[in-house]
């Protein structure tokens, strides 16, 4: 019996883009992998599923209970007051705890421990399980964005839920954090639905959906499979479309050269006529005879020219065109002197080991790390400090004008209003740039025509990457770029192109990632750890 039953759904974008299109879809408790490029509708789809949106018509009918990791995880303003107990909402039966055993009875507090007496060991294994150094009274502000994707899991799967409703979970995480939600997705006795880029962890499931243009495709099988299986479909649908356009060249050559042949007897029997050679009689027979033939070919030509059109229209539908993008950063000024020298610097809540580091002009810097080491607060306080005086960031010496964006794409949060696209976005970061410079610089990301007035509030997490690379690229200063995990959110394809213009980039950048493939292409040219 399917857990979720989804019968004719639509739902379109308020600009007018159609996302999904009459969509029926069954979904078991299997493991599925939901693919598509940005902005195909993916993490739409995921929120119609959970009840966050609301479908244009159609229906979503689900009787189990389902568990969601959204894609963008950054803590809330909520959040960020609260300890991890509290986020875990075991806060209340730990306080009924320690009240026990500083002796007291009181009935209510024996009924919320529920007999549970080991519950804050029991929590504190599984943190240390999912590779969390942390307490329970620690503040939620304090932990990074990977720290916070796995306590978030944690919370998710402590509910029992029968579906994972997952988008892009491993966002954040590193190798170590990867690895335990590979063997926890492994483990768990439940469906799942992965909207992910990550071509490790699309390897684990046995179902693989392809959302594109509105409508979904269900392959059996992991990524691999997937890719041969789509990959033999468009070379056949290539070669049905090679041979229908052959077939209809020669069709239409035939007809041109019987319409010449046609010509030619029409002409000879013209000056039979005129000679007398034979009797008028005969020429008319003859005459209407041809048109006779000559109409059942046109019409038969027709027929064939026809069937062969609708052919060529089918599988140019089933052909999948990728919008050609161009990724490519504007030049540095290439400066003489050091960009950055950082001086026996102490990250809060990392430890007393002190940082001292110096990036030179064309420095490409990879900064590694695991979760919760100090590479966002390093990169953060490197940003502040250009503006801020000395005694506020003593030990950073900043030489240019840091362009950064953070991995939750801070800057853009304050445009996140319904009536704010992205032109509009471009215009506050890039002023410079006229409307027609803007459309060019998005239309190059895949933003073209009506796509470009999509609201920020609307954007996927691949497209709000993207639109941070967009402003990126038309900033003229970016001697020094600042990139905390850029390719997050981003598909292979995008993310391919974008690590190819980090490389072609001539000035000198900081960048966290946990993608080594990603990095590969990047053209680092340092490394440094802060684990």
């Amino acid at each position: 019996m399917a857990c979720i039953q989804i019968n004719k759904l639509n739902y379109s974008l308020p600009c007018g883009k159609v996302l999904i299109s009459d969509l029926n879809l069954s979904l078991n408790p299997s493991f599925y992998s939901l693919l598509g490029d940005n902005g195909s509708g993916k993490s739409t789809l995921a929120k119609l599923l959970v009840g966050e949106l609301l479908p244009g018509s159609g229906t979503i009918v689900c009787e189990h209970k389902l568990a969601y990791l959204p894609q963008l995880t950054q803590i809330t303003a909520a959040g960020r007051g609260q300890t991890v107990a509290q986020f875990l909402a075991i806060d209340k039966r730990l306080a009924a705890l320690a009240r026990i055993q500083a002796g007291g009875c009181a009935v209510e507090d024996f009924e919320l421990v529920n007999d549970n007496w080991l519950l804050a060991q029991q929590t504190q294994q599984q943190l240390a399980q999912a590779g969390l150094n942390i307490a329970l009274e620690q503040a939620c502000a304090q932990l990074s964005g990977g720290e916070f994707t796995r306590l978030q899991l944690l919370k998710l799967l402590a509910a029992n839920p029968d579906f994972l409703v997952l988008d892009e979970p491993s966002n954040h995480l590193d190798s170590a954090g990867k690895a335990w939600l590979t063997q926890t997705l492994r483990e768990f006795n439940g469906g799942i639905l992965l909207i992910s880029h990550d071509r490790e962890l699309l390897m684990l499931a046995r179902q693989t959906i392809r959302l594109h243009r509105g409508d979904v495709s269900l392959y059996g099988g992991n990524y691999r499979q997937y890719c041969r299986r789509h990959t033999a479909l468009q070379q056949g649908i290539e070669r049905r479309l090679k041979k229908s356009n052959e077939q209809l060249t020669a069709l239409k050559n035939r007809q041109q050269a019987s319409a010449e042949k046609a010509q030619k007897r029409r002409q000879k029997g013209q000056q039979s006529r005129q000679g007398g050679g034979q009797a008028k009689a005969l020429l008319d027979f003859k005459k209407n005879k041809a048109q006779a033939g000559a109409s059942g070919r046109l019409k038969q030509n027709s027929r064939q020219q026809a069937a062969l059109s609708e052919q060529i229209s089918a599988a140019k539908a089933g052909l999948e065109q990728n919008v050609r993008l161009n990724i490519k950063l504007a030049q540095a000024r290439e400066p003489k002197q050091s960009l950055l020298t950082v001086e026996n610097l102490k990250l809060p809540f990392c430890g007393d080991n002190a940082l001292n580091f110096v990036l030179a002009p064309g420095d490409k810097l990879h900064l590694s790390g695991v979760n919760g080491s100090g590479k966002s607060t390093l990169l953060t306080l490197v940003a502040n400090s250009f503006s801020a005086s000395p005694e506020q960031v003593a030990g950073i010496k900043l030489r240019a004008r840091p362009v950064y964006f953070d991995q939750f794409f801070s800057p853009l949060a304050f445009e996140q209003k319904p009536s704010v696209n992205m032109l509009d976005a471009l215009a506050h970061f890039c002023p410079r740039l006229g409307e027609s410079q803007s459309r060019a610089a998005l239309a190059a990301l895949g933003f073209r025509a009506e796509l470009a007035s999509k609201s920020l509030a609307s954007l996927s997490g691949g497209e709000i990457a993207k639109l941070s690379i967009a402003i990126i690229s038309q900033l003229s200063d970016g001697d020094l770029l600042l990139l905390d995990e850029p390719d997050n959110h981003l598909d292979i394809r995008s993310k391919e192109l974008f690590a190819r213009a980090l490389a072609d980039f001539n000035g000198s950048f900081i960048l966290i990632s946990h993608d080594t493939a990603f990095l590969r292409q990047a053209g680092i040219t340092r490394q440094m750890s802060l684990s």
